[in-house]
């Protein structure tokens, strides 16, 4: 015999069944072993972000050896062919090339060291750091 707190509980678990909204494919698919594993299953499915990095930065920087600079910073391209930069720090130019995985840019300027960007706000800041062991920090921030 049911008491009403268990007709309750049941009547709750019925209802957060059918209120299911995972999007699994199929049932044996959330069966297997792993499925706590699969996204479909589990409810927690991240969106994808979408990342566009190109445009003109704003850079704020520090060197290895602790000055600071102020510049900016051109990059063009694509996820496909590859990104350009183009900075001019004061009256200095550089130049390099970008893969991008994820959201970690990857950017080889020349240095024995590349600079490593972490890309968030999807591409609209680009947080780096470059020389030796990473003591370089560098900001970009899309005008």
């Amino acid at each position: 015999m049911v008491n009403k707190q268990q007709s309750g509980i049941y009547a709750a678990l019925l209802f957060a069944v059918a209120l299911n909204t995972t999007g699994a494919q199929n049932y044996s698919e959330c069966q297997a072993p792993d499925a706590h594993m699969n996204p479909k299953c589990n409810g927690s499915a991240p969106a994808t972000p979408t990342v566009s990095v190109g445009g003109t930065y704003t850079v704020q920087g520090t060197s290895p050896e602790g000055g600071k600079y102020e510049g900016t910073v051109t990059i063009s391209g694509d996820s496909q062919s590859g990104y350009q930069f183009n900075w001019t720090i004061g009256a200095e130019q550089y130049s390099g090339t970008g893969k991008l995985e994820g959201n970690t840019l990857t950017v080889d300027w020349g240095a024995a060291e590349p600079v490593v960007y972490k890309v968030s706000e999807g591409g609209g800041k680009l947080i780096g750091k470059w020389g030796k062991k990473g003591r370089g920090k560098e900001k970009l921030t899309r005008q």
